[in-house]
């Protein structure tokens, strides 16, 4: 029995030995793949800024995993787009629909009015309600947004919407898709169209009273826009003999039945068709564009979640896991970045997320977070560290810093930054 007991402890001792001598991600550690840069009169100045002019000119794609509505995300993207194009890049990957891109370019084509086109267009389709105000097109609702997007303009970069349509955008496209139609047509369904344009208002205020009332699931807009055989009806004549029109119509389509099989709570259905809409527009912008393998270079910018290699936190190959692969066949590389922040405001207090040692950042994140400062943006390498972190264990890391090693290239924590500002008229 003594002998048994003996062995068992050997095991034991056998199982745990990798853990010794193992070290947290100290700052020491950390030092040495640590860089800091500025942002100063909209251009990157410091030791981390020539860390990202190096990567720009290496890597044929650029993903930046932004965290949605980051007035300091798009500052650095206004600063970050004339070194990319410096380097060749000529494309930019956004997270909208197709023909929102489009929209965005026409907005932008005179760069100097882009801010006021795009406050025009928000003011004119935005819709308010007690959780705050939708403009049509997603994450271009704001100043600092249009600002990068009249910096995009300048430097001649071609924008590509990878993503659905957002459906707080469909009234907008419905009238794009009526006045492609000859002035015939536009007779013809003139009333139609009015009819179709104040149906889909009707299922907008729908969907506010579920939000906020939680009334019959069935009064959403996706299901109303999917049961409603005249709004149907509509869209597939305004689509007949017009190849632009019938790209609105259907990317209209995939966008709600996307919503709706959310709504209906098959999730995972969801972010499948909302992966693989991805994917075929990434397919659909190389292709139409005749992107050369050899040369071309494009920068994306979508949410972290999206920019991921390997299989994200929603279990799905995502347009970033597409990107790493399609690099590799052709012989390039590509760079993931995603964003942390530590510091932040609450009201007028400036909170430091390394002081609360119960918050989820924290305790996913201290490793990462410690190495930010207040006011300079930080980046982690992770790339140098992946020998110690797979092979040799030489550091003792939860769940949460390991996936970020799986799935990102490099790490940039935002310095304390202010609110956003929407860009439109009250």
């Amino acid at each position: 029995m003594k002998k048994y007991h003996l062995l068992i402890f050997l095991i034991c001792l056998i199982a745990f030995v990798p853990a010794f001598g193992q070290d947290s991600l100290t700052v020491k550690i950390l030092n040495d793949i640590t860089y800091h840069f500025e942002i100063k009169n909209n251009k990157l100045q410091g030791k981390g800024a020539e860390f990202l002019k190096k990567a720009i000119e290496e890597n044929q794609f650029i993903l930046l995993g932004e965290v949605h509505n980051s007035k300091g995300i798009s500052e650095l993207t206004k600063a970050f787009i004339p070194e990319f194009r410096n380097n060749g890049g000529k494309y930019f990957g956004l997270e909208v629909g197709p023909t929102s891109a489009k929209i965005l370019q026409e907005l932008s084509s005179i760069p100097e009015n882009s801010v006021n086109n795009l406050k025009k267009m928000n003011t004119e389709n935005s819709f308010e309600y007690s959780r705050g105000t939708y403009t049509p097109i997603p994450f271009f609702s704001n100043i600092s947004d249009a600002e990068f997007l009249e910096t995009a303009s300048i430097q001649n970069l071609k924008l590509i919407g990878l993503d659905q349509e957002f459906k707080f955008g469909f009234i907008p496209l419905v009238e794009r898709a009526f006045n492609n139609l000859s002035k015939e047509k536009q007779e013809l369904y003139k009333s139609k169209y009015e009819k179709t344009i104040d149906t889909l208002k009707m299922y907008y205020v729908k969907e506010f009273d579920f939000y906020d009332k939680r009334t019959d699931e069935n009064k959403r807009f996706s299901f109303l826009l999917n049961g409603s055989k005249f709004v149907n009806d509509f869209l597939k004549n305004i689509a007949m003999d017009n190849p632009e029109n019938k790209k609105i119509v259907e990317d209209l389509l995939i966008s709600n039945q996307i919503y709706f099989t959310q709504n209906k709570g098959n999730y995972w259905e969801s972010n499948r068709l909302r992966t693989e809409n991805f994917i075929r527009n990434f397919k659909n912008g190389l292709d139409s564009n005749n992107f050369d393998f050899e040369s071309d270079k494009m920068l994306i910018k979508v949410g972290g979640l999206h920019t991921a290699k390997g299989m994200n936190s929603y279990r799905m190959f995502d347009i970033g896991n597409t990107v790493f692969e399609l690099a590799r066949i052709n012989n390039k590389s590509s760079l993931h970045i995603c964003f942390m922040s530590r510091y932040s405001f609450d009201n007028d207090t400036i909170v430091d997320a390394m002081d609360d040692t119960k918050s989820w950042n924290y305790r996913s994140f201290k490793d990462f977070i410690q190495m930010g400062k207040k006011d300079q943006w930080t980046i982690i390498d992770l790339r140098p560290l992946r020998n110690y972190v797979y092979y040799k264990r030489k550091y003792l890391i939860n769940d949460s810093i390991k996936e970020y090693f799986d799935r990102y290239d490099i790490i940039i924590i935002k310095p304390l930054e202010i609110s956003t500002q929407l860009n439109i008229e009250k």
